[in-house]
């Protein structure tokens, strides 16, 4: 009888031990399974983001050329707006000149 009790508690054990072993592979796999769809999650959530980032980017050069275009006009305008106050102020000038002549 105890080598039929050694046996049953050796069997016993390795059963037990068994199952351990087997559940902690089944955990290592449940994992990698899980890792794997974070990864294909983050993979197709980071798509559109790539795409959405691209399309900012050229929107942010269009803006950028933009601006620069702007700037020149702005330029250009201020340019024209000092010439047009010279003239005027030439003109007054001229005015007053003729109606001082007048008295």
């Amino acid at each position: 009888m105890d080598n039929f009790l050694q046996w049953a508690v050796a069997a016993g054990l390795g059963a037990i031990l068994l199952e351990v072993v087997r559940s902690l592979l089944q955990r290592k796999k449940m994992g990698a399974d899980a890792a794997r769809t974070n990864t294909e999650t983050a993979i197709s959530l980071l798509e559109p983001l790539r795409s959405e980032i691209t399309r900012l980017q050229g929107e942010v050069e269009s803006t950028r050329q933009e601006l620069i275009s702007t700037r020149r006009e702005l330029t250009l305008a201020k340019a024209e707006l000092t010439e047009t106050r010279r003239e005027v102020r030439h003109l007054r000038d001229r005015v007053r000149e003729t109606e001082k002549g007048m008295d």
